[in-house]
């Protein structure tokens, strides 16, 4: 799976940023993040210049 940012929405007005390690990607975040969303917070998960495809 090729991913770059990820935005969950939820439904109140707290947002979560998580960033990727080093040599990470969104992707493997993504388990993460809809945990949190399903608390209803938005989460956003960029993917980082030069890391995947960027």
């Amino acid at each position: 799976m090729n991913i770059s940012n990820v935005f969950l929405k939820g439904k109140g007005k707290t947002a979560v940023i998580l960033f990727h390690g080093f040599t990470g990607s969104p992707e493997e975040l993504m388990e993460l993040g809809e945990t949190i969303n399903k608390e209803e917070y938005n989460v956003f998960i960029p993917l980082l210049p030069g890391h995947g495809t960027n």
